[in-house]
């Protein structure tokens, strides 16, 4: 498979890290957000809290000095199904892969091979789950409880410590939009390398979205740029994944 686009479809799953801005001294006054209640209002900002499809977003690899850019979409269906289509700029799809919390299917078309395991492959070789996927979307995802009167917001953010199965993960929350504006995940092994940066707030329909995303990879000299410019959320449609015809089969392990 061509080394950029095994970066992108493996940065829209894998990428967790990101920079996190320190919290200021003052707390801010009042209430920090619609409800009052910070937990209830970040947890309703998700994204994939309904079904969506992100009908065109173009992206930027610059990988060791050699940039390379195309335009991918990504549908997504409750609970966990995410369909990802990668092309050139003149519109040639060159990799298409489907998510679910337990599987991982991938047609490369450029090389007629079909990549195919189960999640458990990402935990084993990067030590993370398909579960960080809607975080990068700047979704909050936690599987600890934090109680709502003891998460503060200091001048307008607040930081919040939660996990995704094995990675510890850092939110740094804007409280004026009850939304993510930055993560900071790590597995334990080694220090975070990665930064994410979420830019360019659209509201729709009450739900907060990132038009741009900015991921930097100092340790392997990598950066991601991913501009959302058309999205479709509500949105009632299906997934469909169709395995390459007499497509080479690698088994993910």
């Amino acid at each position: 498979m061509q080394k950029v686009t095994v970066i992108l479809v493996f940065y829209l799953i894998l990428a967790g890290c990101s920079a996190t801005r320190r919290a200021a001294k003052t707390e801010r006054q009042g209430p920090a957000i619609r409800n009052g209640n910070i937990m209830d209002d970040v947890e309703g900002q998700n994204l994939t809290r309904k079904d969506f499809y992100i009908e065109k977003a173009e992206f930027t690899i610059k990988d060791r000095g050699k940039e390379k850019s195309g335009i991918g979409t990504i549908k997504f269906v409750r609970p966990d199904k995410f369909l990802i289509s990668i092309k050139s700029n003149a519109g040639i799809e060159l990799v298409r892969s489907y998510i679910t919390g337990d599987s991982i299917k991938i047609n490369d078309r450029f090389d007629k091979k079909l990549f195919y395991g189960s999640a458990s492959f990402l935990r084993k070789k990067y030590g993370v789950s398909t579960a960080v996927l809607p975080v990068l979307l700047g979704d909050y995802i936690d599987e600890t409880y934090h109680d709502p009167e003891t998460v503060k917001c200091w001048d307008d953010n607040t930081e919040i410590i939660g996990r995704i199965k094995n990675l510890s993960v850092k939110y740094v929350i804007d409280c004026n939009k009850g939304k993510t504006v930055s993560v900071v995940t790590n597995s334990g092994d080694n220090e975070a390398a990665v930064r994410i940066e979420y830019q360019n707030f659209v509201m729709k329909d009450g739900i907060f979205t990132p038009r741009k995303i900015i991921i930097s990879d100092n340790l392997n000299d990598t950066t991601v740029e991913i501009k959302i410019i058309k999205i479709s959320s509500p949105w009632e449609g299906t997934i469909e994944f169709i395995p390459g015809k007499q497509y080479e089969r690698i088994l993910l392990q």
